[in-house]
């Protein structure tokens, strides 16, 4: 089964929760991700999950961090309480700190815990300035 309707993901240096059921998304990045030299560490490095018309629920997830020359980061992520069906869920993923050691394509995986298959993978590229 499907897991969403529709689902999105945002990749930025952080996610804040504001008054009023507001999320800010602070240094929103596109599929380049370009630091100012390499190495490079990130204090923080954030994924925002929204997802449109949930069709199951899931106790837990599994979120693998690849990147180039570096062993996957793997974080275990609760997932918040499914209370009707269809129902929309937005999650935020932190990733602190993130080393990175060199250039190259980097995945964020999202799986259902147990799960052999991901079913969402954020994919972008790390790049130095030049």
């Amino acid at each position: 089964m499907k897991f969403a309707k529709e689902t999105f993901t945002i990749l930025c240096d952080d996610i804040r929760q504001e008054m009023g059921n507001k999320i800010s998304l602070m240094g929103t990045y596109g599929k380049d991700v370009i630091v100012p030299s390499i190495p490079f560490i990130f204090p923080k490095l954030c994924l925002l999950l929204i997802a449109k018309e949930v069709q199951i629920e899931i106790p837990c997830l599994k979120v693998i961090v690849t990147i180039p020359k570096s062993d996957p980061i793997i974080l275990d992520i609760p997932a918040p309480p499914i209370k009707k069906k269809r129902q929309d869920i937005q999650i935020g993923i932190t990733i602190a700190p993130l080393n990175i050691k060199s250039e190259g394509e980097a995945t964020i995986d999202i799986f259902q815990k147990g799960e052999p298959k991901s079913f969402i993978s954020h994919r972008f590229h790390l790049r130095k300035a030049k």
